[in-house]
């Protein structure tokens, strides 16, 4: 079978490149496809410190570049496989042992999973040239066609670019309750990139017509207490018992949290985002979902037929869509059949695990 080291951020801190890679050492699909070994290269043990630089991500650099080096000696791989950060501090850890096994013979493959490269050469020559030089002569797997464009000012003559799409297990079976009333949820890190501010302000500006008809269950785990204490405070008087806080979730009580859901609600203004694992788990739970038109989101959420797009930080324009689910009973069972129906035909874990072998068996030309 073909070799193939992965390099790759494991969980903590949980988030969603780290899940994705989770289920591919987990997976038995791909292991039964490739002779594979796996090297986790993430400095970082908590969300906060994700692409920040500090003194103890550096020395702790070194003995993941050494690792990696002796483990590519060791095994011998056809192919390395590595999930390169586009920005920031771990770009150039990421870089720096890519082209270190670049130059001892690697067969590179990139995944993907964020954005911002174009910004971040725009902004620099020195930048692009080095970017230019890491992605030269390797392949490179991004999550959706409508990202390749983050690549144009970097692309290589001899590179090829496949798409493969997140994909998450599906749940929905062991965990689907009924809810008294329309149930909202937000699912993701509370930081001021992901909208939960825009969230609440938006069930404020529902006002007194719609109190009492409603609930907003809050997901996530908070890395900045001043903002965490100014959202709590945010929520007007008469939403207190509508809002609820929930802290992070994880594993059943998280599926549990989404089974007694009914929309759910992204409104991140991530400007660097992409692919949301959290919009795919709640397709899977049949969840219309209410989002922005950050990176791919308007490829997996169809306005008006599996949910709701709008402009980031428009709290109105939120407002009022989850007026729309909470006066129309019919209109979420309607989106969330659609959700239900494209997650299943696109964005099951069978899906990205099928994908992601074609991808890597391909780019060789094996079959």
């Amino acid at each position: 079978m073909k070799r193939i080291m992965f390099l790759f951020q494991l969980p903590p801190p949980i988030h969603g490149a780290s899940m994705v890679n989770l289920s591919i050492k987990n997976s038995e699909y791909i292991n039964s496809k490739i002779d594979s070994c796996f090297v986790d290269i993430s400095p970082a043990s908590d969300i906060s410190g994700l692409g920040k630089l500090s003194v103890a991500k550096v020395f702790s650099t070194f003995p993941i570049v050494i690792k990696c080096i002796s483990k590519y000696f060791r095994f011998k791989p056809s192919r390395v496989y590595i999930t390169l950060s586009p920005h920031g501090f771990g770009f150039w850890k990421d870089a720096l042992i890519l082209q270190i096994l670049k130059f001892l013979g690697a067969n590179i493959v990139v995944h993907l999973h964020g954005k911002g490269i174009n910004e971040e050469v725009s902004a620099s020559r020195i930048k692009l040239l080095i970017y230019r030089s890491v992605f030269r002569s390797i392949d490179v797997i991004h999550l959706s066609k409508s990202l390749f464009s983050d690549l144009d000012l970097v692309l290589d003559h001899s590179m090829t670019i496949s798409e493969v799409n997140n994909g998450v297990e599906d749940h929905s079976q062991d965990f689907i309750e009924d809810s008294c009333l329309p149930t909202f949820i937000y699912l993701s890190n509370l930081d001021r990139t992901k909208g939960a501010d825009v969230l609440i302000d938006a069930v404020n500006l529902l006002g007194v017509k719609y109190e009492g008809r409603f609930l907003v269950n809050v997901v996530g785990k908070s890395s900045d207490s001043e903002f965490y204490s100014g959202l709590t405070g945010r929520v007007d008087e008469r939403f207190k018992s509508t809002v609820r806080f929930l802290g992070p979730l994880y594993g059943d009580d998280k599926y549990k949290a989404l089974g007694s859901s009914d929309v759910f609600v992204l409104p991140t203004r991530f400007r660097n985002e992409c692919f949301p694992l959290s919009i795919l788990e709640a397709m899977s739970f049949g969840l219309p979902v209410l989002s922005t038109f950050e990176g791919a989101i308007p490829d997996i959420v169809d306005d008006a037929i599996n949910g709701y797009l709008f402009s980031s930080g428009d709290a109105q324009s939120l407002a009022d869509k989850m007026a729309n689910y909470i006066n129309d009973s019919n209109l979420i069972c309607s989106h969330g059949e659609a959700a239900r129906d494209k997650y299943k035909k696109k964005y099951t874990i069978e899906s990205f695990e099928r994908a992601l072998i074609k991808s890597l068996l391909d780019v060789d030309g094996i079959s």
